[in-house]
């Protein structure tokens, strides 16, 4: 595991996880108001994903 600073894991992990399910949420909240959730949710698994895959490449097994 590399040696990083937890300034660094919560400004490109935590912070941006945060954001991604805010999006998420906003799109459960949309549904509840019977109106079309399809671009937060596309916009939240999208961001989820990217922040997934920083995290494989930032901490290699």
């Amino acid at each position: 595991m590399v040696n990083i600073d937890i300034q660094l894991f919560l400004v490109v992990l935590t912070l941006p996880a945060l954001f991604a399910l805010v999006f998420i949420a906003e799109g459960i909240h949309k549904m509840a108001e019977k109106e079309s959730p399809t671009e937060s949710f596309i916009l939240g698994f999208v961001f989820l994903g990217i922040i997934i895959t920083a995290y494989f490449l930032l901490f290699p097994s």
